[in-house]
């Protein structure tokens, strides 16, 4: 017992490891801002380092009306900033090395509560200033009508051995929808990367760029590749 228990305990201390190592990797602006521009523009580098500023990854948010008051606590893997003229984007990073079943509705989540909690710290700001809302219906809301609220985009980073076979938007999670019924239905569409088949995306980085051809090398069973000792020093280079 004993020893499965070590066992159990060393496999989960190997994945934390593992997780922040990739988390600390794709922390360095250069790296995430090329997965970004791979994934969402096709390469095109409309995404610049300088732009980026780490964020807060606790989005935990409370959950208020009238008869119900629940706060939820949830931590996201990497979170940055996109700086836009004198507005921001938020661009979140999730990373799996196992495919998860819930994986649309576990992304909505990360982003809804974002939105939740910008909502509460307007609402905030307002009443700490004791600002007179325009309306009664701003007043009903906590936000007047050009409160406006940041987007966020979360892509999720998959690099597992064997293929995703997961649900890749929330539809997929449902029971069987009669057609006149999906028009109406809000779909959340996962933007899933995996590193099986990421040799279709044009990186630019280096790092990003090895880091990915190692990897997919190493899942392959292509050993030929690691055979160079530059390789092997680069691998422990880009993930230490």
């Amino acid at each position: 017992m004993s020893v499965q228990l070590k066992n159990k305990h060393t496999i989960k201390s190997g994945h934390r490891h593992k997780d922040v190592i990739f988390k600390n990797f794709w922390q360095v602006n250069e790296h995430f801002a090329d997965l970004f521009n791979a994934v969402m523009f096709d390469g095109r580098q409309l995404l610049k380092p300088e732009q980026l500023t780490e964020m807060d990854t606790d989005v935990s948010a409370t959950i208020k009306s009238r008869d119900y008051n629940e706060s939820i606590t949830r931590n996201r893997d990497v979170v940055k900033k996109m700086s836009d003229g004198i507005e921001f984007n938020i661009l979140g990073l999730e990373i799996q090395d196992k495919t998860h079943y819930a994986m649309p509705l576990r992304t909505m989540t990360y982003d809804a509560l974002s939105y939740i909690k910008e909502y509460n710290n307007i609402k905030n700001e307002h009443k700490i200033n004791k600002e007179h809302f325009n309306s009664p219906e701003g007043f009903l809301s906590g936000i007047n009508k050009d409160d406006k609220f940041h987007p966020v985009i979360t892509i999720v980073l998959y690099y597992g051995e064997t293929p995703w076979d997961g649900p890749m938007c929330l539809s997929d999670m449902m029971v069987h929808m009669p057609e006149h019924i999906r028009p109406f239905f809000s779909d959340y569409k996962l933007n899933l990367v995996q590193i099986l088949d990421s040799d279709r995306l044009p990186f630019y980085n280096k790092d990003v760029k090895n880091l990915f051809d190692i990897i997919r090398y190493i899942y392959k069973k292509d050993l030929s590749y690691m055979k160079s000792t530059s390789r092997i020093l680069l691998t422990m280079k880009l993930l230490n």
